[in-house]
């Protein structure tokens, strides 16, 4: 009777657990926070204009630049996973912030690239990898695992939003008002995310570390499949976005906004409206045909002409929109959650580094052979990332499954 009588409170408790809606107060809270973050961070995607019409910079230096930021979101992000564990995720939170609007104001005293330049980018990669790794926490120890990859793309929705409303609201205030009122308004907003951080969930803010989390890089060996799909989005995302600007100006095209523009509305509605699919079929599943379709669209890409950018751009944003939601949540949903913000580190870490390494060693290979081979050699080493994750997917699917 005992034993009877438990079973029946523990699948009651399961129950209700699973009739949580992913809109709910918390949710809308971590969600508000992303945005307003988004915005101050995303106000810097025009820096690159002000390093060359301000600063006179050359496009090596603000490679450099832009290589301080994603070199410090790498490195850090291991680390963040394990402050993520060990801390309360609220005085993570309120660091990340505090550095971010720190680097935002202090952009007001730069008057030429040098050190101070590029720590205040290294800064800001850490606040955002920082960030987004928090809230993904408290979004998988707030959403049933059923609704995970769902919540988890709304996540990831904000963000993408936030990328292409902040420039067109930055860019006009440098030209009417200064950049001075660019880092300003950066600065401020980021500070005001502080309101809002004090008001999260203590219960699935407080840290997780336990004796059992010890074994630092346990989440990382139970989830390799994952994390290689991370490293090889990161590859596929950093060929993509580094690369088919100057492969389509040499095959004659005139603009090349078409692609960041299919890409972002592709991936945003997907993540919208789409959101549930993987929910549905598994994570693991939606993750490796996600991937096949990366695949293609990075292949498709040695065959480009000015006509089928916007196409590649909504080829890489439906990919893109549903492989990172259903990604992430196949490995979090087989973790514990002591375990959920190291892995999400080393996802982060893999992501970054695959996105580096693209950037890094596939110049000197386009300009030796050309692009088209780039694209063709990335396409396939994304397709390595399809029978892993298919063989993941029993696993993911047991852990998604709602529990009644």
């Amino acid at each position: 009777m005992q034993q009877a009588s438990s079973h029946q409170t523990q699948t009651a408790l399961t129950s209700d657990s699973t009739e949580i809606p992913i809109f709910g107060r918390d949710f809308l809270l971590i969600m508000a926070i992303q945005s307003m973050f988004g915005v101050s961070f995303s106000s810097f995607l025009i820096l690159p204009k002000f390093l060359k019409l301000e600063l006179g910079a050359n496009a090596e230096t603000i490679g450099w630049m832009s290589a301080a930021a994603l070199g410090s979101a790498a490195l850090f992000a291991p680390l963040i996973g394990y402050a993520v564990t060990r801390l309360d995720r609220r005085l993570v939170l309120a660091a990340a912030v505090i550095i971010e609007a720190a680097a935002a104001f202090s952009f007001l005293a730069v008057d030429h690239v040098g050190v101070l330049s590029m720590l205040l980018r290294a800064g800001q990669g850490l606040a955002f990898v920082a960030v987004f790794t928090v809230n993904a926490a408290l979004v998988a120890d707030t959403i049933p695992n059923h609704k995970l990859s769902r919540a988890l793309g709304y996540l990831g929705a904000s963000t993408l939003v936030t990328n292409a409303l902040a420039p067109l609201f930055a860019e006009p205030v440098s030209q009417h008002f200064g950049w001075s009122y660019v880092f300003i308004c950066a600065g401020t907003m980021c500070l005001l995310t502080l309101v809002l951080i004090v008001q999260l969930n203590p219960d699935t803010s407080k840290a997780t570390y336990t004796p059992a989390a010890r074994r630092s890089f346990r989440p990382v060996f139970l989830t390799l499949p994952v994390q290689f799909g991370s490293l090889l989005m990161g590859a596929g995302l950093g060929v993509m976005f580094t690369y088919v600007q100057p492969f389509a100006l040499e095959r004659g095209a005139k603009e090349i906004g078409s692609l960041f523009l299919g890409y972002a509305i592709a991936a945003t509605l997907v993540r919208i409206f789409l959101g549930g699919v993987s929910d549905h079929i598994g994570a693991a599943r939606t993750a490796a045909a996600a991937m096949m379709l990366y695949a293609i669209t990075v292949f498709s890409t040695a065959f480009l002409t000015p006509p089928t950018i916007l196409f590649l751009g909504v080829g890489l944003g439906i990919s893109h929109g549903f492989l990172y939601p259903a990604l992430s949540a196949a490995g979090l949903c087989t973790l514990e959650r002591h375990d959920r913000g190291r892995f999400l580190g080393w996802f982060s870490f893999c992501f970054n580094i695959g996105f580096a390494l693209t950037v890094l060693v596939l110049g000197p290979i386009a300009d030796r052979y050309g692009y088209a081979p780039i694209f063709i050699a990335t396409g396939f080493c994304l397709s390595l990332g399809v029978m892993p994750l298919a063989r993941f997917e029993r696993r993911a699917l047991i852990a998604l499954a709602p529990k009644v």
